[in-house]
């Protein structure tokens, strides 16, 4: 049996990364590419096959718990990441490239050869920054953990021994280090220069970057008359992260979702499930797992009557071996996202067999990684968007695979919420057809221009590239006036 998902992480690297000699220096002469790829293929295959053979003393009972897709999903992500490992041992030499220091945040920058650079705590105390640097030519470096992406291998994990003082560093890409380059401004007064009664000044004020008709959108909720009392949601607030940097309005965003639901929508507030802070198994409870779709949320919805609206705002990311998306649960260590995080895959699939009316599903979550996997996130590869195929769906979602989702900090929200729900606010211009009613593809059409939309404020406040999307039934109404 073939691994699939196996074989597009590699063709991926192999097609999109530049030539692996050029990735660690060594000639392509001695390297059979294709042979490095099949090689992998064939190990993990060669070992799940027998791994997943019922031993002869091994009654049926024992079989299946032992064997089940969970746990041979976790046994080819670990037979991957070995057989990445030793490859990556095998051809690559830790060499030092060069190194940077900032002494206010006491981080060294480490740049290897052929690698991103990594970024290492070593105080100023004791003469250990200037001993870290004279010795750096005889610095021994232990247990090497690789990750392979498609541009290349990146260091996870490594042991930096600095035998001159005796001390030794630990670097994990998951630690959350901030480097600067060391650069000082003075506070001079303005200089002033005399040209007879006409002064010029060099002092300057940066204005505060505001967005146009700015609306406090948690003031003066728009009033309807809408009624759903059958309508169901699902809303979560993903902010306090364990192992991660938080999102620190993801609460604030979930709450105002509800209250809109609940004080303009029509939504019964016994019919919302709001969370905050989930767990994996949380995601489960919820929306069923790949085995079991009827979660909470299915058993609580009336056949072809419910309408269903799902709202999260939190980190997604992609998993580094098979580039998935997966909604990131507060607790998850992203070094194993592929089966400590919910699947796009797996959340899109349950909610296709709701026999809902209809579902709307609005995620404030970027899936690029860039704020997951945060030490190397210039190489995480694009994540594979899973197909979105629900009966009278609609999704709205905050940026595109490989962008961020920025903030709006003034308003204390993310910078997509935020603008969804001003457009809720503002009838007057998002109503583009005047018939009292808010469709998905006007919300759409008001806040993704590239003049007065998400991604010129992106670009303004963050210089960031944020682009919102949709899919399915754009036409569905969210609101009516």
């Amino acid at each position: 049996m073939k691994i699939k998902y196996l074989s597009c992480v590699f063709l991926l690297f192999f097609i999109k990364s530049t030539i692996l000699s050029q990735i660690v220096e060594i000639d392509i002469n001695l390297i059979n590419i294709h042979k490095v790829f099949t090689d992998i293929e064939i190990y993990v295959n060669d070992q799940i096959n027998k791994w997943q053979v019922q031993d002869r003393y091994e009654n049926t009972e024992e079989y299946l718990k032992r064997v089940n897709s969970k746990s041979r999903d976790k046994k080819i992500d670990d037979l991957t990441i070995k057989k990445v490992n030793e490859i990556a041992n095998e051809i690559i030499n830790l060499n030092i490239q060069k190194t940077e220091y900032d002494p206010d945040n006491e981080v060294y920058k480490v740049t290897f050869v052929g690698l991103p650079p990594v970024y290492v705590q070593v105080p100023i105390r004791n003469k250990e920054a200037s001993s870290f640097e004279n010795n750096e030519a005889n610095l021994i470096f232990k247990n090497p953990r690789y990750i392979l992406t498609a541009k290349g291998f990146a260091l996870l994990e490594l042991t930096i021994q600095n035998f001159q003082n005796g001390t030794t560093y630990n670097y994990n890409y998951l630690y959350n280090l901030t480097f600067k380059r060391n650069k000082v401004l003075f506070p001079f007064e303005p200089v002033i220069i005399h040209t007879g009664d006409f002064k010029i000044s060099t002092n300057e004020t940066e204005g505060i970057i505001t967005i146009k008709e700015e609306i406090n959108v948690d003031r003066n909720l728009p009033k309807t008359r809408m009624s759903q009392p059958n309508a169901v949601a699902v809303v979560i607030g993903n902010k306090d992260y364990q192992k991660i940097s938080s999102v620190d309005y993801a609460i604030n965003d979930a709450k105002s979702i509800k209250n809109y639901l609940v004080k303009t929508l029509g939504f019964k507030e016994g019919n919302i499930f709001y969370f905050e802070n989930i767990s994996k198994a949380d995601f489960e409870e919820i929306f069923g797992n790949r085995e079991f779709h009827q979660g909470k949320l299915f058993n609580n919805i009336k056949p072809n009557i419910s309408d269903v609206f799902i709202f999260y705002s939190g980190h997604g990311a992609p998993g580094l071996t098979n580039l998935k998306g997966y909604f990131v649960p507060v607790g998850c260590d992203p070094n194993y996202l592929e089966f400590r995080g919910y699947s796009l895959e797996t959340f899109y699939s349950s909610l296709s067999k709701l026999t809902a009316k209809s579902v709307t599903i609005v995620i404030d979550a970027c899936f690029s990684g860039e704020n997951v996997h945060k030490n190397i996130s210039s190489i995480i590869p694009k994540v594979t968007d899973p197909v979105f195929i629900i009966p009278n769906g609609v999704l709205l979602t905050s940026s595109r695979a490989t962008e961020p989702s920025c903030w709006y900090n003034d308003q204390e929200h993310g910078l997509f919420t935020y603008f969804f729900l001003k457009a809720i606010n503002d009838k007057k211009n998002s109503d583009t057809d005047n018939d009292g009613a808010l469709s998905y593809q006007e919300i759409y059409d008001y806040i993704s221009p590239q003049t007065e939309g998400i991604p010129y404020y992106a670009r303004r406040l963050h210089a960031k590239e944020q682009h919102p999307t949709i899919q399915g039934n754009g036409g569905k109404i969210l609101i009516e006036y």
